[in-house]
């Protein structure tokens, strides 16, 4: 069976003598390979994210918040919504203008996501805050997801 993370390369041929590169190359796809293994997701679910409030989500292990992305349930209304993260108090820095933003015009089944720039560190024990600014104005359930990598 062959492995969902890692796809041999072929090279160096069993038994055949394999340059410094082939052996190098192969290695880069086995760490790649592991790197994927290293990531676990955690979720949030808001019954109203168009309703102000935070959520604190524990986290079992040290690590790095490496995607914050969501789903909304129902169609967002009027104004944006807008989805923040802390860590103990800390903004954590978003490469898109630091927020995960859902439109007004968004429907059920939109998906938002941001990717951390910055202040993404988690040590165990430490929840991550999932905050929402209540901006839309009607009852939207969703799922906000972040994928975390150990370390």
């Amino acid at each position: 069976m062959a492995a969902p993370h890692y796809t041999p390369s072929g090279a160096p041929i069993q038994g055949a003598d394999g340059t410094s590169k082939d052996l190098r190359d192969e290695f880069a796809l086995i760490e790649a390979g592991i790197e994927v293994l290293n990531r676990y997701a955690l979720n949030a679910y808001f019954a109203d994210l168009n309703t102000a409030q935070s959520l604190f989500v524990p986290v079992p292990f040290s690590c790095q918040i490496v995607l914050c992305t969501g789903a909304i349930h129902d169609a967002n209304g009027t104004t944006d919504t807008i989805v923040t993260f802390e860590i103990g108090g800390v903004l954590v820095v978003m490469d898109s203008n630091g927020e995960m933003t859902f439109t007004s015009t968004a429907g059920a089944g939109s998906v938002a996501g941001a990717t951390p720039a910055s202040n993404n560190q988690v040590t165990v024990g430490t929840p991550i805050e999932v905050i929402t600014d209540g901006g839309g104005s009607t009852t939207m359930k969703a799922h906000i997801q972040m994928v975390l990598r150990r370390v």
